[in-house]
């Protein structure tokens, strides 16, 4: 099947990776690792392609083109992704981009086509079927409280003789053997095409790589499409036997026709005895007027456009002094833009019923990641023994900017959503703005032994700072600690036939999290409020509603995790075995407060989760030859999750309590 991102591409390949494929060709797939270990904030993991931390904001997981790829892993235990400290609490998918290659240059393409319709639409009533039904249903309403009436002359004289149960034209559809599908009106086949063209060299002084991607998906409900555009550069060049540069630069965009939910789920239920039309406002039953229900053929006239830029690059020098010592330093930067216009038309019922005459609106956000990464290794060898340390610093700073307009009031759609002044009703303007900035500072060290690849060990340390927490909160420490034994290494193993590798894995590792909060929540803030001063409008600001709290501080899970890595069979058979289990504590959790208070709301740290499961894949070669190759994979996932904790409240029991109104369940899945 084509894929058209990596998530799609990781669906069914990795145990313990749940993926859910979107509705819509404008969406993205959703990305879960291990489950949700959280309350509060985020639980997408995050990529690092190239050394460079990307989020799923902006579109981010969209933005790679997967033709770009040269290899994924998946890092799941604490251990494995205690490297990339707090923002990979939920998880890690490091991808590794293409590079050129030494030999002759390489010039290709790849490109598919591929065509989608729905799959299974629920079915729903045909105009004979829904007739008869509803002619039932008043027949029955009669005989309830008229138990000795003249049921015959009722059917005849007030259901069928009169437009008490039907408007004419659901007489007219029974009649005449109409049905009408409102979903196949605003349904097509949708089509799918994606093209990729790269070129690629390298020889022993340095490599290049580049691309050129177009990728189109135009949706099963019409207008709905989504066209990606993205090139890719990656070049480095040894400048001196000491001295390496290089940089991994991509650029994405990605435009989106946008389509509201209400066209397919009004049009799926809407009424088969009513001609199809784009004349009229709203879909009505029994000839009664529904302000709600607009035509979603007339829905169709939204122009709603969103778009996205996206510039990522990722820029490198190395060093070599002595054998064994490398000092990297990385400069990235993360750019992303988002613009999304709409124009709802006022010729349409949407415009009526919300007395907008027409209503445009323009959203534009822009965020910077700047993230600077520098390290010194060793790397050694002494007869069995290797040895490998780091140490390292990395610091990375967020800005974001938004701003909003919208008007209403149009006299001609001439113009759609690129003249807002034109909108008349001055008085409905709309205007906001926003600004916002974070910073991370990490400070690493990490200790790899191997003792004649039967002995292998583990040891990192990450110290986090995040300006997100107060001071005296800023900083947090996050060990994590594994250990491997290739057990086929051993002597005792050497005559053995059955396994090509059995290896023991166990690790341990906290890590911290910090995506349950904003930028200012230890600061206290303020909202605008507009007030009559005189004869004059003032606007000034009061204190928030939800109450700050200085004592916030980061939220940890501790994940242990044990493994079994085995092959068979020269190799063809081969595959994983891991149990984890997951504590969470400090959980960041909005407490509920007494409104007299003045607040409503306050963060706090108290909440606790516990989770745990198993993951097992299995891959092996069905057919192997030097010509032909058939292999098929299988994984299976288990794992569970609840609450232990939400605040400090206990019930009746002394015993810590739920909150149903949120859905948090103690003892229950989260």
């Amino acid at each position: 099947k084509p894929v058209t991102n990596v998530n799609q591409a990781l669906q069914g390949r990795v145990a313990g990776v749940f993926i859910s494929q979107p509705t819509r060709p404008t969406d993205d797939a959703s990305i879960k690792i291990r489950g949700i270990n959280t309350i509060n904030g985020s639980t997408d993991p995050i990529y690092v392609i190239d050394g460079m931390v990307m989020d799923n904001s902006f579109s981010g997981f969209n933005a790679v083109n997967l033709n770009d790829v040269a290899s994924i892993e998946v890092l799941k235990d604490a251990s494995a992704t205690a490297l990339y400290g707090s923002r990979g609490s939920n998880g890690v998918v490091v991808i590794t981009t293409k590079k050129g290659k030494k030999g002759e240059g390489k010039v290709s393409y790849d490109g598919w086509i591929g065509f989608q319709t729905y799959a299974n639409t629920p079915k729903t009533m045909n105009t004979r079927q829904l007739f008869e039904l509803r002619k039932e249903a008043y027949t029955n309403g009669y005989m309830q409280t008229n138990p000795d009436g003249d049921v015959n002359a009722y059917v005849n004289d007030v259901i069928m003789g009169s437009n008490t149960a039907f408007a004419d034209y659901e007489f007219d559809a029974y009649d005449n053997n109409k049905n009408y599908d409102w979903l196949d009106a605003v349904s097509r086949t949708g089509v799918q095409h994606n093209h990729v063209v790269s070129l690629s060299n390298g020889n022993d002084k340095g490599s290049y790589y580049i691309s050129f991607g177009y990728t189109d998906n135009k949706g099963v409900i019409e207008k709905s499409e989504q066209e990606k555009y993205t090139g890719r550069i990656n070049a480095d060049q040894q400048i001196k036997s000491w001295l390496k540069v290089g940089t991994n630069t991509t650029f994405t965009r990605t435009e989106n026709t946008l389509v509201d939910d209400g066209v397919m789920n009004r049009a799926r239920c809407a009424n088969p005895m009513l001609e199809i039309s784009d004349e009229i406002e709203t879909l009505n039953w029994q000839g009664i007027f529904d302000q709600n229900n607009f035509n979603p053929l007339r829905s169709l006239k939204v122009d709603n456009d969103l778009v996205y830029n996206r510039l990522l690059s990722s820029n490198y020098i190395n060093i070599n002094p002595i054998e064994g010592l490398n000092l990297r330093s990385t400069f990235s930067i993360d750019y992303a833009q988002k613009q999304q216009n709409k124009y709802t038309p006022n010729d349409i019922y949407e415009s009526e019923r919300y007395g907008t005459q027409g209503e445009a609106k323009d959203d534009r956000d822009t965020r910077t990641v700047w993230q600077w990464d520098n390290s010194l290794s060793y790397e050694v060898s002494f007869g069995k023994h290797k040895l490998n340390a780091m140490v390292g610093t990395s610091a990375t700073r967020t800005t974001y900017n938004y701003i909003n307009a919208t008007a209403t009031g149009f006299g001609t759609n001439l113009f759609g959503y690129h003249s807002l002044g034109s909108g008349y009703k001055k008085d409905q303007r709309g205007l906001s703005t926003a600004w916002s900035e974070q910073t991370l500072l990490s400070y690493i060290a990490r200790v790899n032994y191997n003792y004649a690849g039967k002995y292998l060990l583990t040891a990192t340390a990450r110290y986090d700072g995040s300006s997100k927490f107060a001071k005296g909160n800023q900083w947090g420490i996050f060990p994590s600690v594994s250990a491997a034994w290739n057990i086929t290494e051993e002597k005792f193993m050497k005559n053995q036939t059955i396994f090509d590798q059995l290896k023991l894995r166990a690790g341990f590792g906290i890590v911290g999290n910090q995506n349950g909060i904003g930028n200012y929540t230890t600061l206290g803030l303020a909202d605008n409020k507009g007030y009559e001063f005189g004869d004059t409008f003032q606007m000034g600001y009061l204190p928030g509603k939800e109450l700050s709290n200085p004592n916030l501080k980061w939220e940890q899970s501790a994940t242990a995790n044990l493994g079994v890595d085995f092959s068979f069979f020269n190799g063809r058979l081969n595959g994983t075995v891991e149990y984890y289990n997951t504590h969470t504590k400090d959980l960041l959790v909005e407490r509920s407060l007494n409104a007299s208070l003045g607040y409503t709301t306050m963060l706090d740290n108290l909440g606790k989760t516990k989770s745990s499961g198993i993951d097992l894949s299995l891959n092996g070669d069905v057919i192997r030859t030097k010509e032909f190759t058939w292999s098929l994979g299988t994984n299976f996932s288990m794992y569970k999750n609840e609450i232990v904790r939400i605040d400090d409240t206990l019930d009746e029991n002394g015993k810590p309590a739920s909150q149903v109104a949120q859905g948090w369940i103690i003892g229950e899945p989260i």
